[in-house]
């Protein structure tokens, strides 16, 4: 966190920019066992956040799933296939998966790309084994981005549920 927003952080100016920032911030293991149960990070009334590892090549990648009021939603994060265990298991029945969208389907994209991040064959497929609800597909790259059409008919032929892009201020109802 003081990397991003102490004194010398890439986001120092946003302490005098408006109003004060202050976080609560929540160590979490990034272990590579995979095989592990969520745990919970946040238990408040109504509200339960609880995380997984997932795998993202060598970097640190956690999957969140946020549960309120018996509606729930789940955060894939960039993840590739070693991850897939693991966001299958936290997004177990939840209403909405938010799934990171940045490659094709193979060999439509670099090669070292698909060991970084999940196809749209995949993530159909990991989406309908989960039982969501919808899906909602972010982190578009610009291959995604010009291929709508093939990456929605990729996911639906594995995934029965709804299937949308994510835009920018984009407000969803339950």
């Amino acid at each position: 966190m003081s990397l991003l927003f102490g004194a010398r952080g890439a986001f120092a100016y946003l302490e005098n920019f408006s109003a004060p920032v202050s976080f609560a911030v929540t160590d979490l293991s990034v272990s590579a066992d995979l095989g592990r149960q969520p745990f919970s990070v946040v238990h408040r009334g109504d509200l339960t956040i609880t995380a997984m590892p997932g795998h993202h090549g060598d970097a640190p990648a956690i999957i969140y799933r946020i549960d309120y009021r018996g509606r729930s939603v789940v955060f894939s994060g960039d993840i590739d296939a070693q991850g897939l265990p693991a966001l299958e298991t936290i997004a177990a029945g939840a209403n909405l998966l938010v799934f990171d969208a940045v490659v094709l389907d193979p060999p439509r994209s670099p090669e070292v790309l698909y060991s970084l991040h999940t196809p749209p064959h995949a993530i159909g497929a990991l989406a309908e084994r989960s039982r969501v609800g919808a899906l909602l597909l972010s982190h578009l790259s610009p291959a995604v981005e010009g291929a709508r059409e093939a990456v929605i008919a990729s996911i639906v032929s594995e995934f029965h549920g709804t299937v949308r892009f994510a835009a920018d201020g984009m407000r969803l109802q339950p």
